[in-house]
């Protein structure tokens, strides 16, 4: 190669152009720059232009132009912020407006992690009038129950019927009651004699229980016989608040504000290092504290509690199948009615909020052993028997 081309061969460079034609901008190819046309638009028989685009010109404005800018901003605002007259609104107006403060005040504050105090009616598809609809179905059951609970009499099964009915009409056009804030008043102490604990526990056998089969009755009335006459600082608070809970069920029938003195009691009793603990009492409470919420326009607050009932049913290993497989067959029925309460509350919640499931899908099916899966308690009473025999087979 050094051959052929003779050291002394001075290498030959392009000439730069000044300025290229339009086509050959346009192509991207190399121009001669020859006028009035280069060779690669001769060839082609092209039209060959030669132009030099403008530059945008970024001018700085000048001092005085600067200035005079201030001054028409200063001349602006000062018109802006004077006094205006405004008319006075109507009395109809101002009722129009608080209304519509208070919607809003509502929808933003609807998906706090917090409680607020302003969460109020949402409507006939809320929780409330969803529990409306539940009680009126309950109401058709009073003829059987009545029968099979002979000793309460008809005045229990009116006393239902008036409190199921809901509001009369005036009440409904003022609207939906508050409940009170649980920190804004004192607590109360409610009944807690034994007999009055016995019939609240069966009221809520009777009502409630028959939806919501998470406790078994001769368990709840021997919790509540010995969590009576022991001293307060020796029960256990899991077991005090779940007992608190049941009778506020029971008692929002026939008396609201006995059943709100109960769920505040409740509240009391979970305290920060029960809440931390893991029981399947607190399981328990936390279901029914959440159902309670839900029933009394506080369904916001019912997230927090149960996402706390999710955790405490991880740690005890109501998930697991070998739990199932090695208790007796009348704890496995309690561990399974719990875990698909839990697994209910858990899909029907994050639908009605909008939030994401805590439980993952892969632990709503528990697989027991074939001897395992007829094997349960036997209730004394008939209706709770497809219950039972529902809650003691495999959840789906």
């Amino acid at each position: 190669m050094s051959s052929l081309t003779p050291a002394n061969t001075r290498i030959l460079k392009r000439r730069k152009v000044a300025l290229a034609c339009n086509s050959c901008r346009v192509k991207k190819s190399r121009c001669d720059g020859l006028r009035p046309a280069c060779s690669g638009c001769l060839e082609l028989r092209i039209y060959c232009d030669y132009e030099r685009t403008p530059l945008p010109q970024h001018k700085k404005p000048t001092y005085a132009q600067l200035l005079e800018r201030v001054k028409e901003l200063e001349a602006e605002l000062a018109s802006s912020t004077a006094p205006v007259t405004e008319p006075t609104p109507l009395p109809h107006d101002v009722s129009i407006a608080e209304d519509e403060s208070s919607v809003d005040a509502i929808a933003s504050n609807a998906f706090n992690e917090t409680p607020e105090k302003d969460i109020g009616y949402f409507g006939p598809t809320s929780n409330h009038a969803l529990f409306g609809i539940v009680s009126a179905a309950l109401i058709r059951m009073l003829p059987f129950m009545r029968r099979s609970y002979g000793k309460y009499g008809t005045q229990f099964s009116q006393d239902m019927l008036r409190n199921s009915l809901g509001p009369s009409l005036e009440q409904r056009v003022k609207g939906p009651a508050r409940f009170p804030d649980v920190t804004s008043e004192p607590i109360g102490e409610p009944n807690m004699n034994i007999g009055g604990l016995h019939d609240l526990c069966r009221d809520y056998f009777a009502t409630i229980g028959h939806v919501v089969p998470y406790l078994i009755e001769e368990n709840l009335f021997n919790d509540g016989h010995n969590l009576t006459l022991r001293p307060i600082m020796q029960t256990n608070k899991a077991g005090r608040a779940l007992l608190d809970i049941t009778c506020a069920h029971a008692a929002f029938f026939t008396c609201p504000s006995s059943a709100e003195l109960y769920y505040r009691r409740t509240l009391r009793n979970l305290e920060g290092f029960t809440l931390r603990g893991s029981s399947i009492e607190l399981v328990q409470t936390l279901l029914l504290l959440c159902l309670f919420q839900q029933n009394t326009q506080r369904s916001i607050a019912s997230w927090t509690y149960h996402a706390l009932a999710v955790k405490a049913a991880y740690q005890l290993g109501l998930h697991s199948s070998t739990l199932h497989n090695e208790s007796d067959a009348r704890k496995r029925a309690l561990l399974l009615r719990v875990w698909c309460g839990v697994v209910n509350q858990d899909r029907s919640l994050s639908i009605a909020l909008g939030r994401p499931c805590l439980i993952s899908s892969d632990h709503v099916r528990i697989e027991l052993s074939p001897n395992h899966i007829d094997a349960g308690p036997r209730v004394s009473h008939a209706p709770m028997e497809s219950q039972t025999t529902m809650y003691s087979g495999q959840i789906m």
